[in-house]
């Protein structure tokens, strides 16, 4: 089957798209519009597409620019809360695996101590003496400790200052 193409129907796409279909058109091809199939079909469907498409235009409703301006400024200062939330993180987890360390040296210490009163703890304070033992024996003065414990005790104490200064702006 082939599709007729009638010589009219660019005239009438025409009209449609222009918005003069069928009111502000012309007679003559108004007149080949009721006597012509293909044309009369273009019509009916151009026609309904037309208001659709406009009627969604209508229906459209962007937010105006404050609205979208006020959106991008809270995206950006919730996008740098959280840049600054990350190394906020990283020092909280160094604190909580120190404290950790030093919690299990003083188990370790009152568990010797609680050794030497009494027998029967003998069985459960093996492994806790033998951190504290570690622990003990581990020389402070070494660079490989003093460092990173500097770092962190200075961590801890530079985190909250710059905490403030940066919230103090706002």
């Amino acid at each position: 089957m082939t599709a007729q193409c009638c010589p009219r129907e660019t005239d009438l796409s025409i009209a449609i798209a222009a918005g003069r279909w069928p009111e502000t058109a012309d007679a003559d091809l108004r007149a080949h519009v009721a006597g012509c199939a293909s044309c009369r079909d273009l019509a009916v469907v151009a026609v309904a597409l037309a208001r659709d498409a406009q009627d969604l235009h209508h229906a459209a409703a962007p937010p105006s620019s404050a609205i979208v301006w006020w959106r991008a400024q809270m995206r950006a200062r919730h996008e740098a809360a959280r840049a600054v939330d990350r190394p906020i993180t990283a020092v909280h987890g160094i604190a909580v695996a120190c404290a950790a360390g030093l919690f299990s040296a003083l188990a370790g210490s009152v568990a010797s101590a609680l050794r030497q009163s009494t027998g029967w703890f003998d069985a459960f304070t093996a492994p806790a003496t033998t951190i504290a033992t570690l622990v003990a024996t581990l020389d402070v003065t070494s660079r490989w400790v003093l460092y990173p414990a500097a770092a962190i005790v200075l961590s801890l104490i530079v985190a909250p200052v710059a905490i403030y200064a940066i919230l103090q702006d706002e």
